[in-house]
C-alpha cells in the first residue's frame, strides 16, 4: 500500500511541476513596423517585426518675430530597439489555433512592451517562457482569438 501511495505522489509531483508556461503577446496592426510572409504548398513562415522606438523627438514652441507660432525641433540620441517573432509551420505542424480569451494567463500587449522601463529585462522575461504565442488583436471575435505559436530571435546587439 505504501508503495502505491509513494508511486501515485510522484507522478502528482512530476506531472504538476512539467506544466509548460505559455506567453500571449497581443498587437494590433500599427505595432507591426515589418511582417514578411512566405508561403507555398508545404511552408508558411511570418516575421513579425515590432518597433520599440521611443519618440526621440523634442518640440519647443514659440512666437516668432511675425508674431505667428513656430516650433524647434530637437533630436535626442535614438536607439533602435526591433523584437523579432517568427511563425514557421511546415507542411501544416504548426497550424494557427483559436482559444477562448479566458484560457489565457500570461498577457503582454503591444502598448504594455512599449512602455517597458528596460528593454533587456523584457526580452529576458520573454525569453523564460517555453511558449510564445501571437494574435492579432484587430482579427479577434467575441472571446476567441486566433494565435500563433511563434520563437523569438535573439536581438542583434548594438553597433
Amino acid at each position: 500500500m505504501k508503495k502505491i501511495v509513494v508511486f501515485l505522489i510522484c507522478i502528482y509531483s512530476s506531472l504538476s511541476y512539467s506544466q509548460i508556461r505559455d506567453l500571449y503577446i497581443l498587437i494590433d496592426n500599427e505595432a507591426v513596423f515589418d511582417t514578411i510572409r512566405a508561403k507555398n504548398d508545404s511552408i508558411n513562415l511570418k516575421i513579425y517585426r515590432l518597433n520599440f522606438n521611443s519618440n526621440s523627438l523634442e518640440y519647443e514652441f514659440y512666437i516668432n518675430e511675425d508674431q505667428k507660432l513656430s516650433k524647434r525641433i530637437f533630436s535626442k540620441s535614438r536607439k533602435s530597439k526591433i523584437i523579432e517573432l517568427v511563425y514557421k509551420s511546415v507542411r501544416g505542424n504548426n497550424p494557427q489555433i483559436m482559444i477562448n480569451e479566458d484560457q489565457v494567463v500570461n498577457l503582454l500587449t503591444y502598448k504594455e512592451m512599449l512602455y517597458a522601463k528596460n528593454f533587456d529585462n523584457l526580452i529576458s522575461v520573454i525569453k523564460s517562457f517555453d511558449r510564445i504565442f501571437i494574435s492579432n488583436m484587430d482579427n479577434k471575435s467575441n472571446d476567441l482569438m486566433i494565435v500563433e505559436k511563434v520563437t523569438l530571435v535573439p536581438p542583434k546587439p548594438n553597433l
